[in-house]
């Protein structure tokens, strides 16, 4: 009976059971962007070419019946479309292994961050803004983190280090400093959240982890961000002393 109330009432009388919006996984934002790309590149790469082969195949058949006008103008316009169309996507290829590459990234954090919700920790991820994400916030005993994860291919033969040091950050004469900025405005819009929404100064530590590098110099120092690979930073919060009260 509650079945059939409810089957009869008005679009406009219902609502969803759920209050509030699932939390967003690791790297959704990615994969967001990749069904972008891939969705566009289907709409213009196969639109334009299938429209002047038939306009090609049309002439042809006038051409077959001796009509008037020959094909070869409109044969030429679908070659240049077929071209145009597998430029297109091969343009496109190389950004989604690109957002592929972070996109995993971001998952094999996400999964190694779970972790810690058996301490006591609850992360959240992929969190948006109006212009900006963060990839992960971890809240928990030792303090409040926000983690940006960066994703870079590593060398097959030689060494794979990320050096940090002097508020410098870099690889192989690569300056990856401006990461440094982005980590540190990640924090500040997660304090100015927690001043709005409690009424009180928390303390954010903003974090960058590159996950299978090795970082040589400073990974933990107090008044920049950590740099840390995501197994070494995830033994620092096992092994990090209570700061925040369980409340």
């Amino acid at each position: 009976m509650a079945w059939k109330l409810d089957n009869t009432a008005k679009q406009g009388e219902k609502k969803s059971p759920l209050k509030r919006p699932n939390r967003r996984l690791p790297g959704q934002s990615l994969d967001e962007q990749i069904a972008k790309l891939r969705d566009d590149a289907i709409a213009e790469g196969i639109f334009l070419p299938v429209m002047l082969v038939a306009f090609a195949a049309y002439e042809w058949y006038r051409w077959f019946y001796e009509m008037p006008l020959k094909p070869m103008l409109f044969s030429i316009f679908a070659l240049g479309g077929v071209c145009w169309a597998v430029y297109r996507i091969s343009s496109h290829r190389e950004t989604v292994r690109r957002l592929e590459l972070g996109r995993d990234g971001e998952r094999a954090v996400g999964q190694t961050l779970e972790l810690l919700r058996a301490i006591g920790y609850s992360i959240f991820h992929d969190i948006q803004g109006d212009g900006w994400n963060i990839d992960h916030v971890l809240i928990g005993p030792s303090g409040v983190y926000t983690i940006e994860t960066k994703t870079l291919m590593k060398p097959r033969r030689g060494p794979s280090e990320i050096v940090y040091k002097n508020n410098y950050l870099g690889r192989g004469g690569l300056n990856l400093s401006q990461h440094l900025v982005q980590a540190k405005a990640q924090a500040n819009t997660i304090k100015k959240l927690f001043k709005g929404q409690l009424d009180r100064k928390v303390s954010v530590q903003p974090v960058i982890v590159f996950p299978g590098w090795c970082i040589k110099g400073e990974g933990y120092r107090k008044d920049l961000p950590w740099v840390l690979e995501p197994k070494v930073f995830l033994e620092e919060i096992r092994n990090a002393s209570r700061a925040l009260s369980k409340e």
